[in-house]
Formats: structure tokens, sequence, C-alpha cells
């Protein structure tokens, strides 16, 4: 039965629907947080033979009653219907054997499984933008986000093209452990109140890194989740991309298609581009960024400056998302939101993030420096090679030879030389690039300005790189020039041979 109060309790009425077969079990009523007079109703009879579902619907107080279980299958029965208290006419259904779904106040009723195991579920909650799933046998489970629900109607789908405007994001700093539990494919562990948890993680086709996790429960993803539709597939060479861009438009980070050629790069270029890329097929379209600038510019086989190639997390406050399709050019906004627990003022936040981004210039500018320094250094080396038994061209050999002395010293100064397969600085000294990454992890390790230190040591690193870098401009203006001076007096061919 289901009775009705309208008194505080005073006096009931009996509005049990007139069609609700008797020794029914009502599992869940739910009134709804849009309008007093209705209610929904969940009831089964499973333990009586009966496995159909049974789901009503009253807008007046319970007079008057509506079945609402049009595509549900008929012997799939219902323990919990739930009303989204932000979007009316958002109803969650949880049976016997998975979730379902009505965008039109239960008059229809589709299958919204993903991968949710095949489960009972008996009980539903939404919670901030998040629907929390109770399963019998089978632990919890969280949809992340449902603001894109919130969003979807007729309209989105006959635009052919639309950006979802994405729900505010949380800046969280990385946990201690983290650096034992994700940032690199393969198997790890996680330790967390003495129980470890077995993980293994891969890209994917967007060079997401994602996790599956065998034996422990998945935590929501970190950054702002991008959602947007396209009715169809792009024609080929169609301009995409994806900005993300502060309150003041200025571009933060750009992300585009994953290049044709890629697959056929070797590793050492793959690692030098190595995504995210977004997603751009027919349907709906999923990309997260994790609310990070780029990293510094890398070096071609080298991982000497590690900390360096992931960029620092942005500032709390409004930031917009660009789409970028052809000629047609969709924007949103959203918020970032710190850390609840975090009482740092926003002008340290800013000041912290000021000195973080000076870093990773500098090194980006010691990172180019090195790259064009090898590339010469490369072919002053093989001139040298080339010339050192011809004996019209000493003078040019031992030209070729003195300038490739002082660029490998340059270049001693500035990164450890030859490609390195870790990190390990146990046998070398640090390097000027290593010394100045190393600051990465100390300004950015918490929520807090940076120390005076810090900056006058990021200041010191910094002038002993632009020392180096200002050495390396000179040999090219001076000794590189007179290089190729010889080598013209020479007359020496392109290509020779014997």
């Amino acid at each position: 039965m289901v009775y009705l109060s309208r008194d505080n309790g005073k006096n009931w009425a009996n509005v049990t629907p007139a069609d609700l077969p008797e020794w029914s079990l009502v599992r869940t009523v739910e009134p709804s947080p849009h309008d007093p007079a209705t209610l929904y109703l969940a009831a089964t009879r499973y333990k009586l033979d009966d496995p159909a579902p049974y789901l009503y619907k009253t807008t007046d107080y319970g007079q008057n009653w509506q079945k609402i279980t049009t595509g549900i299958p008929a012997d799939d029965y219902t323990r919990v219907i739930r009303a989204d208290p932000t979007r009316q006419g958002l109803l969650y259904v949880g049976t016997e054997t998975g979730l379902y779904l009505s965008l039109d106040d239960g008059a229809h009723w589709q299958r919204w499984q993903a991968n949710l195991p095949i489960t009972p579920i008996w009980d539903l909650l939404v919670k901030e933008n998040e629907l929390v799933v109770g399963t019998h046998g089978r632990a919890f489970w969280i949809l992340d986000d449902l603001t894109p629900l919130y969003q979807l109607n007729d309209a989105v789908e006959k635009a052919g093209l639309h950006l979802f405007k994405p729900r505010s994001a949380y800046r969280l700093l990385p946990d201690l452990f983290s650096a034992f539990s994700s940032g690199s494919e393969g198997k790890s562990y996680g330790i967390g109140l003495g129980k470890a948890g077995i993980s293994v993680a891969k890209k994917n086709a967007t060079g997401h890194l994602e996790t599956t996790f065998l034996d422990c429960g998945k935590g929501a993803p970190k950054g702002v989740v991008v959602n947007f539709y396209m009715a169809e597939a792009l024609a080929e060479n169609t301009k995409v991309s994806l900005a993300f861009l502060d309150s003041k438009d200025q571009l933060i980070r750009e992300f585009k298609p994953k290049p044709a050629d890629y697959d056929k790069q070797d590793d050492k270029e793959k690692a030098m581009d190595p995504g995210p890329w977004l997603p751009v097929h027919a349907g709906a379209n999923r990309f997260l960024w994790d609310l990070r600038y780029p990293g510094a510019t890398k070096v071609l086989g080298n991982k000497t400056a590690g900390a360096s190639f992931v960029g620092p997390l942005v500032t709390p406050g409004i930031y917009h998302v660009r789409l970028t399709i052809g000629d047609r050019v969709l924007t949103e906004s959203f918020e970032v939101v710190n850390d609840r627990r975090v009482k740092t003022s926003q002008a340290d936040l800013e000041a912290q993030l000021a000195l973080l981004l000076q870093i990773y210039a500098k090194l980006s500018d010691a990172h180019k420096g090195i790259t064009l320094l090898r590339d010469v250094l490369g072919q002053a080396k093989g001139w040298a090679t080339r010339l050192a038994k011809k004996a019209n061209s000493q003078a040019v050999a031992a030209s070729a030879n003195a300038l490739a002395e002082k660029l490998t010293a340059i270049e001693s100064e500035l990164i450890l030389p030859g490609e390195q397969n870790d990190t390990f600085g146990l046998n070398e000294p640090a390097r000027l690039n290593a010394k100045l990454a190393s600051l990465i992890a100390i300004v950015g390790s918490a929520d807090r300005a940076p120390t005076q230190q810090a900056r006058e040591l990021a200041a010191e690193y910094s002038a002993q790189i632009d020392a180096q870098l200002g050495q390396l401009q000179a040999l090219l203006d001076s000794d590189v020039e007179s290089l190729n001076s010889l080598i013209q007096e020479a007359n020496l061919p392109a290509i020779m041979v014997g």
C-alpha cells in the first residue's frame, strides 16, 4: 500500500495505484524535486514468481497513476527510481540487471549500462552532478559527469555540431604515491591503509593513459572533461582543434587529431609528441584536459629533465574551451576550483605559476639551443672526418675540429651528452638543464608561494644557461661563418669519393 499525508502526518489517505497487484513490495517512493504533486514509485513481485517491472507516476498527489515501463524488458524487475534534482523529467531506474534512463519523465526508457557490470541495482543517488550506484555484490559505481545529459535536447542533434558546456573542474595536486600508480604504461601498485591495489596502464588511441584496476576502485578523471557531438564524419584535411584559453583569451594549450604518419615514426620521434590527441568521429566525443600548461621543449633521445615534460597546473579561475572544425568555431566557459582543503590565496598561487612558467620557458630556450647545437656539431664532425686525410684541406678540418670541441664544451655544460634510457644521475654530475628542472618539484610540490631561495636559485641557473647560450650564439656568428668561408674557398664538392 501507499499512503499520503498532507498535514504533517496527522491524517493519511490510501493512494495506492489501482492496478498495482496485491502483495507487491513497494520498494521506493521518490517525490519529485521539481513539483510537490508529482511522485514516482518502484515496486517488485519477484518473491511471488512475478519478475515484471512495476513503475508508476502521479502528478496529482496520488489521485491518478500512470504506469511508466515502456522500454524496460518484461522480466527485469525494478527496485529503485530516482528523479534528477537538476533537470526536470530526467529519471533513473535500477533493476535486477542494470540501469535505465529516461529523458521524458518516464514515457520511454533506455538501457544505460556502458562498463557497469550486469548486476542488481539496489539504490541510486544524484550528488553534485554525479550518479552514485549502489549494487548488490559489485561495489559502488559513480558516473562522474551528468552535465551532458542536462544539456541534451533535440536541438543538439539537429545542429550537427555541438560543444557541451563543461562542468567545474577541481585543481588537485598529485598524491604522494602518484608516481608509483600513474604516469607510465605497464603494471603498477598503489598502497592505501595497508592494502595494495594492482593496476595496468596503457595508452589509448588518443594518447591518454588509461588505467585498469584489477582489484580496487578507480577514481574520477583529474581535469576538465570536454564533450562535443558531431553528426557526421569529417572530410579529409578538415581543420580541427580544441584550444583552452584563460579569462583574457590567452592561449594555454591546443590539441589536434593524431598525425596521420604517427605510427610510422620511430620510438624517439614518438616520444617528442606522445599526445594526447583530439578524438574526431561521428557521434559523441570526449576529451580530458589535465589543467596543465605545455611542458618544456624536448631534446630528442634525452630524459635528463623529465620533470619539465609535464607542464604546471593552471590557477583557479574562469577558462574557455574553443572547438574549431572547418570554418565553425564553438566556445564555452568553465570554472577551475582549487582543492577545498587548501586555503592558499589566489595571489600566492599566481606567484607560484609565474615562477614555474619562467623555469619552463628557460628550459625550452636551453633545449632549443641544444638541438641547434647538436645539429651544427654533427655537421662539423662530419666535415672533420671527411677531410682528415685530405692534404689540401687541413685548414678546413682543423677549423671543423676546433668548432666541434667548443660546441662539445657548451653541450656538456647544458646537458648530459648522448642519449639516456633513464634519468638517474649516479654516474654523472647534473647539468644545467637537470639542475633547473629539479626546481619544478620544489616550487610546485605544494599550493604555496615560492620561497626566496627557490627564486634566487632559479635566477642563478637561468643566468648560467643564458651565458652558455650566449657563447653558442657567438660561435654560430663567428666560428661557423669562418668554417663556411674556408669550405667555400677550398671549393670542396658536396659529396667526396675516395
